[in-house]
């Protein structure tokens, strides 16, 4: 009876030691799974007409975008129409070096995105004349990478146009 108890303390060591060990790389595992989503990214640079000084705090940009559905395995979503650059826009560009990028995002592992983008070059939240609007040329369809994909796609920069007169 003793050898018995004593074969089954020796194996509760054994197991007690072998879930220490593992433990902290399952725990690593687990969090690393949980941070990879199916969220793709589309990283968008604008361009400025001349003489106009980038500022992140004055680009609004309105982003259309249709995505399939998460647990579908067939493409289904087709491009959203181009939207119209306005005072709904979203903020949120950054400078990077010396030019406006905006990041768009899509919860699913298949987008498609639209943007236009309106300047407001003197700053009096009013679509006026000396500002400048754009939009993409046609949407850009971003498909997920794969598991933990850190890619970010760059689209074709998007050209502003200074607005000639009001409402244009």
């Amino acid at each position: 009876m003793t050898k018995l108890v004593t074969t089954a303390f020796r194996s509760l060591q054994l197991v007690r030691r072998t879930v220490q060990r593992a433990a902290p790389l399952a725990l690593l595992v687990v969090t690393l799974l949980l941070s990879c989503s199916p969220l793709v990214r589309l990283q968008v640079p604008f361009r400025l007409p001349a003489g106009m000084k980038p500022d992140p705090a004055r680009l609004r940009v309105t982003v259309a975008k249709a995505c399939d559905e998460r647990n579908s395995d067939k493409p289904k979503a087709t491009a959203p129409a181009a939207p119209e650059p306005g005072k709904g826009g979203e903020l949120g560009a950054k400078l990077e070096a010396g030019q406006l990028v905006f990041e768009a995002q899509g919860d699913s592992f298949r987008c498609l995105f639209q943007l236009a983008a309106w300047f407001d070059a003197n700053g009096n939240n009013e679509l006026d004349a000396g500002d400048a609007v754009g939009r993409m040329p046609a949407a850009v369809e971003v498909v997920h990478g794969g598991l933990c994909d850190k890619g970010l796609p760059r689209a074709p920069a998007v050209v502003l146009r200074r607005v000639s007169g009001p409402g244009e």
